[in-house]
């Protein structure tokens, strides 16, 4: 998520699109996960569903110049 504060892209963004491999902790939970940051035609489609969806996010970006950061996290299969 971007801080809706800076106007520019996130360090995690950068970071993920330098080294997609992440590792997610959610609750006690800890697991690998590949970031795949969208571009094209899967971002615009994605991008249309999250901002229908979320009042918060299109008026964000509403309020920006620069699309929303986007990026799907895969859980990596358990070892």
């Amino acid at each position: 998520m971007s801080s809706f504060i800076e106007d520019r892209y996130p360090a995690w963004y950068h970071n993920a699109k330098a080294d997609p491999r992440v590792t997610i902790e959610l609750g006690g939970e800890k697991f690998a996960a590949t970031a795949d940051v969208l571009t094209g035609e899967r971002y615009d489609e994605f991008a249309a569903w999250a901002l229908a969806e979320n009042s918060l996010l299109a008026e964000y970006q509403a309020k920006v110049d620069k699309p929303l950061p986007l990026v799907v996290l895969i859980r990596a299969e358990p070892e």
